[in-house]
């Protein structure tokens, strides 16, 4: 994973950040029969050799300080080829975190 952070971008306290990733993937298999079993797994039939693509994941937040002691950080995460497959639509999450400190 590979990232961005950039702080006080706007507002004395904020951080602006960015996050691109891969999680391990198979390239190349010798299991009996040449079959790729996470592949199998994923429904797409058990591609021999590797995986067909590789997952990558993308993640953006931006955490805000409303006060001294609240924060609010709104993001997204994208994963595009879920499941190393490049036939799956990407996944997108959004998500917003408050954090209260007393």
């Amino acid at each position: 994973m590979t990232y961005a952070n950039l702080l006080d971008l706007f507002k004395e306290g904020d951080l602006f950040g960015l996050y691109v990733g891969q999680p391990p993937s198979i390239t190349s298999s010798n299991l009996s029969g040449n079959i790729n079993f996470p592949s199998l797994l994923s429904g797409t039939g058990g591609i021999t050799g590797s995986q067909p693509a590789t997952t990558t994941h993308l993640e953006l937040f931006y955490r805000y300080p409303i006060s001294k002691n609240i924060i609010i950080t709104p993001g997204v995460v994208f994963v595009f080829s879920p499941g190393n497959t490049a036939s799956s639509d990407t996944i997108t999450i959004g998500a917003l975190r408050t954090t209260f400190s007393f």
